[in-house]
């Protein structure tokens, strides 16, 4: 998994909207 880009979703506001997100 990417670090940076694990960080982005937690600064993106779509990743609280996107289930898939959650599975990591």
């Amino acid at each position: 998994m990417d670090v940076l880009r694990s960080i982005k979703k937690h600064f993106d506001p779509n990743w609280i909207m996107n289930p898939g997100a959650l599975g990591l």
